[in-house]
């Protein structure tokens, strides 16, 4: 399988805040920003995509680090 890592702050507000995971997208339950399972802004307020961090896997070790 493949893993991603974004930052939790919605790029809207900066909110960090719980997240509703739906239908492969991201919904920031700030302001209601949707984000792709890409991190790839598809609705706003958000005017940008989440920061991803590189994730390396290493048997059953995932190292997670900002790029």
């Amino acid at each position: 399988g493949t893993f991603r890592s974004f930052d939790n702050r919605c790029t809207n507000a900066a909110c960090s805040t719980s997240w509703e995971f739906s239908n492969q997208e991201l919904i920031c339950t700030c302001h209601n920003s949707v984000f792709s399972n890409s991190g790839q802004r598809l609705a706003g307020p958000a005017t940008a995509d989440l920061p991803e961090f590189n994730v390396e896997r290493e048997n059953d070790i995932l190292t997670i680090t900002k790029s």
